[in-house]
């Protein structure tokens, strides 16, 4: 069998993660960091050419030339709602993802990875992206007219972690139904149905538990008093559901090392906060086990947060009765985005055409009933 070499791009605010795999061996896997030059996420033409110097940087240091790789693929970031899938980079994703207002660095890794890709006669993918949209029409649907609930979930990594659970039953990820919560400084937990994530939480915009810097669901009349309090402006209102919620707001700190060792010392409150976290991570399980009607194969348990036993016991005691509960510390992004070009390159999968049509048009506008 024919080895590939494929190198993997995940940039992040202040740095970029790079990582050169032949097969599953990693040759190269670094954090360049920006060596305290001023970053300005706006900037998109200066942030490409930037990073672009800090990845050559790294792979010369290592004797890495563009030649030596196969294949190219860079987080997807800024483009439409779309089906899973490995996805081969075009002009017209790169144009859509540079239009689209989102300020976020996982926009600069498509059109890094093309223009590699341009340069040495190679094909550049992106796999799984963050706007990834499999969720069922029921899914959607919330109780005000006008909105309508989003797929926004760990998607590289619950699918990454979805497959590896499989492969340990001796299945396909396409044959098998798991319930996956992401626990990290954001927390999702999604219902994954024969490939398909079909629903899920949405913890950035104030679904699901409540994480290290999320406020997860919160009673809408009660945030509706504080919206008119006076004591917030909008923005601040934001910042306390998307970053300053969660153990932000109810310990001041969203350190889990420091909360870890309050645990141990006994501090009664901090124990109380982190276990109402993971009582809450177990209930929004349990939603997504009824969505799959109770056939689950398997409760997976991924991300930093599952790097602490403590809290793998504690969301393990609530939900082992539902299925066997697989725990994957930590996160494996970048051997996600490998392993979906590998697929490719291997003719286990076909990558996917990008149209830009949202997977989803929205309700239609209906008259009320008389």
């Amino acid at each position: 069998m024919q080895e590939f070499t494929v190198l993997a791009l995940n940039p992040g605010s202040t740095s970029s993660k790079i990582a050169v795999f032949r097969e599953q061996q990693a040759l190269l896997v670094e954090n360049v960091s920006h060596d305290g030059r001023s970053v300005d996420l706006r900037d998109f033409e200066d942030q490409v050419k930037t990073r672009k110097g800090w990845i050559m940087k790294a792979l010369e240091e290592k004797n890495i030339s563009l030649s030596d790789i196969d294949a190219f693929v860079g987080r997807g970031g800024g483009m439409r709602p779309c089906l899973s899938g490995t996805y081969e980079i075009t002009p017209k994703m790169l144009e859509q993802v540079q239009a689209n207002p989102l300020i976020h660095p996982a926009k600069f890794a498509p059109r890094i990875a093309y223009e590699f890709a341009q340069s040495s006669g190679k094909k550049a993918y992106t796999v799984n992206s963050a706007h990834t949209d499999e969720f069922e029409p029921e899914s959607r649907i919330s109780g005000i007219a006008g909105i309508e609930r989003t797929s926004i979930v760990h998607t590289l990594n619950q699918k990454e972690v979805a497959i590896r659970a499989a492969g340990e039953l001796g299945k396909k990820y396409q044959e098998a139904n798991f319930v996956v919560a992401h626990l990290g400084g954001g927390i999702s937990v999604a219902a994954h149905k024969k490939g398909r994530m079909i629903d899920g939480t949405n913890t950035m915009t104030g679904d699901g538990p409540m994480s290290p810097n999320r406020c997860g669901q919160v009673d809408a009349l009660d945030m509706i008093d504080l919206c008119f309090s006076g004591k917030y402006s909008k923005q601040e209102m934001r910042e306390l559901v998307m970053t300053q919620g969660g153990f932000m707001s109810l310990l001041g700190t969203a350190d889990g090392k420091l909360i870890e060792e309050k645990i141990k010392e006994g501090d009664a409150y901090v124990k109380l906060i982190f276990d109402a976290m993971c009582h809450q991570i177990a209930k929004a399980i349990g939603s997504m086990a009824a969505v799959l009607e109770g056939d689950v194969q398997g409760v997976i348990l991924t991300g930093g947060t599952v790097r602490n036993p403590y809290a793998v016991e504690a969301v393990t005691r609530k939900v082992k009765f539902i299925a066997p509960v697989f725990v994957y510390p930590g996160e494996f992004e970048m051997e996600a985005l490998v392993n979906g070009v590998l697929r490719v390159l291997h003719g286990e999968e076909q990558s996917m055409v990008y149209t830009g049509i949202p997977i989803w048009g929205g309700l239609p506008p209906r008259k009320p009933l008389k």
